[in-house]
């Protein structure tokens, strides 16, 4: 078992967010606290609503990928939607 905390930022360091930059409306490391203790580790290139599903299904604690949530910024997730469904059967959905 690993911490969250102690993962995110091994790899905010590693991958260097802060120093290398990105598209303007990237959204680089975390982008939604789950669990703390981190048990199984998941990898996709997007986090697209069927990764998602077989993250949950495969009882991922973590999902790291490429293309993340979110794009444009900050996003406000308050309902209907497809950014509601992709997180509703997670443990951080509001």
């Amino acid at each position: 078992m690993h911490k969250l905390d102690k993962i995110v930022a091994y790899l905010d360091q590693e991958l260097k967010i802060k120093q290398i930059p990105d598209y303007p409306g990237a959204i680089n490391g975390l982008q939604l606290r789950g669990k703390k203790n981190i048990h199984k580790i998941g990898a996709a290139v997007d986090a697209a609503l069927p990764v998602i599903q077989e993250a949950v299904k495969e009882s991922i604690d973590l999902l790291l990928v490429h293309h993340g949530l979110f794009w444009g910024g900050a996003q406000r997730i308050d309902g209907a939607g497809m950014m509601k469904s992709r997180l509703e059967s997670l443990d951080c959905c509001p």
